[in-house]
């Protein structure tokens, strides 16, 4: 019996000890399965990480670039402002001289006008005097005539 025993006591020592080392297996394929799972997580919080850097970056090189074509064309909207405010200064000027201009000639046509018209009262005047003379050179002639017949 006692060697039954014994030999039952071997037994189960060799089920526990083959228990013991599926155990330790399993355990060892969960730690492996644990770890490969914890790699395969930072692989993919890493690539996310890497993906979402990226992003940002070209979001920010987009920014920059949407920036700075805004500032060309608001450069380029203020040159033409420049431009434009500089033509209109000299058409203001141009303007303002012309009406300088303008304004001399009137005085001129007007001064020109008082003269003509002192002309034409000075011709009228010498007009009439001719008519006069002419009237009285022909009186004098007709009484020539009369005290000559």
């Amino acid at each position: 019996m006692y060697r039954q025993h014994l030999q039952t006591s071997n037994t189960m020592t060799k089920y526990k000890d083959n228990l013991f080392e599926i155990q330790k297996q399993a355990n060892d394929e969960d730690f492996k399965q644990q770890q490969e799972q914890l790699k395969k997580k930072k692989e993919y919080d890493q690539k996310r990480r890497k993906l979402k850097e990226d992003c940002e970056a070209k979001v920010a090189q987009m920014f920059s670039e949407v920036e700075a074509a805004r500032s060309k064309k608001v450069e380029s909207a203020e040159d033409k402002k420049i431009a434009l405010e500089s033509q209109l200064n000299e058409h203001i000027g141009t303007l303002a001289e012309l009406n300088e201009r303008q304004s001399v000639l009137t005085d001129r046509k007007e001064e020109v006008n008082k003269k003509i018209k002192i002309k034409e009262a000075k011709l009228l005047a010498l007009r009439n005097e001719k008519q006069e003379l002419a009237d009285n050179q022909r009186e004098f002639e007709g009484r020539i005539y009369k005290q000559s017949l």
